[in-house]
């Protein structure tokens, strides 16, 4: 079955009011990932501030069932963006996570988020997305670099190395 955005896939802005499903999503995601270093585990703050301070947190439903969670925080903390180690800073998000529960992916359900995201960015005056993936995980470094980000460094965050890549909006 091909599952499609805005068809047979509902997408919702989160509230702070989903924080205990994003959660428990982005545990059950994690504990049945078989590469576990592919992806560091937000904190509950790392939700909270771009829900709250005008960032995009994107919900995608399945028959009432989250399936996939998008998240672009705006105007990032100071801390997030030394960590990165940007050059320039002005007017750039981070695409902190992206998250398709596994019997969803396939249908380019994380492609068709990014595109949201960059239209939902762009409206928000970003002109830049930086995103980090590590260097293995082929499935969303392919998506990403469809999309056309641009590898822009190595770095080791999060546990490890990390790409960094960004998008100019």
């Amino acid at each position: 079955m091909k599952y499609n955005i805005g068809e047979n896939v509902l997408i919702k802005k989160a509230s702070i009011d989903d924080l205990d499903k994003i959660l428990n999503f982005q545990k059950n995601i994690i504990d049945a990932m078989p590469n576990k270093e592919f992806f560091t585990p937000l904190t509950e703050h790392e939700f909270v501030y771009p829900i709250k301070n005008n960032g995009l947190v994107y919900l995608l439903y399945y028959d009432n069932t989250l399936i996939g969670l998008f998240v672009l925080t705006i105007n990032p903390e100071d801390d997030i963006l030394d960590e990165y180690q940007l050059d320039n800073p002005l007017y750039v998000a981070i695409f902190d996570s992206v998250m398709i529960e596994g019997k969803f992916r396939g249908s380019s359900l994380q492609l068709q988020g990014m595109k949201l995201i960059n239209k939902g960015a762009a409206g928000l005056g970003v002109k830049r997305i930086v995103a980090t993936i590590h260097p293995d995980n082929r499935y969303s470094l392919d998506n990403f670099l469809k999309d056309d980000y641009k590898i822009i460094k190595q770095i080791d965050i999060h546990g490890g190395p990390r790409l960094i890549l960004e998008k100019v909006i």
